[in-house]
């Protein structure tokens, strides 16, 4: 267990560089609120995160893999009930909390495109975007469906 969150840590501090690399671009105006969405090019998952996690586990002992994943799982699903229900309330403020807690924990685990999404999600609400934010999350809710679907693959 220790080891395992090590890794999740260390997946932490990588997350972290990259968004602030990504504020300081946006900070100085690099990015435009035209251009074409990024996450659209990264994949839905990467398995590599997951094997990650696994070199970390101590071969003696049994995998804890399958039991963070189910965790994750069950936290999307219960995620994407209160994520509909803002979309259909229009509340930008809770999709971007929303958006905020999946981020770091998606990439962790291999969920790249959600994390890619939330991140957008909260740039375009920091923005006042709000149509934007409520067309996204709609979106997002489609791309964490496929999630669940490659994590429980993976967790077998």
């Amino acid at each position: 267990l220790h080891m395992v969150l090590h890794v999740v840590l260390h997946v932490v501090v990588e997350q972290k560089w990259v968004m602030v690399a990504m504020d300081e671009n946006v900070s100085r105006g690099t990015e435009s609120a035209n251009r074409k969405e990024s996450w659209v090019a990264v994949p839905v998952f990467d398995s590599s995160k997951i094997d990650e996690l696994r070199s970390f586990q101590p071969p003696h002992l049994p995998s804890l893999i399958p039991q963070i994943i189910q965790r994750f799982v069950s936290e999307l699903e219960v995620r994407s009930e209160a994520i509909a229900a803002a979309v259909r309330g229009r509340d930008v403020v809770t999709l971007q909390g929303h958006a905020h807690t999946l981020k770091s924990s998606s990439a962790m685990l291999g969920a790249m495109r959600v994390s890619a999404i939330c991140e957008r999600i909260e740039q375009l609400g920091s923005a006042g975007a709000a149509e934007q934010v409520l067309a996204l999350s709609a979106r997002l809710l489609t791309e964490m469906r496929a999630a669940v679907e490659s994590l429980r693959a993976a967790s077998v």
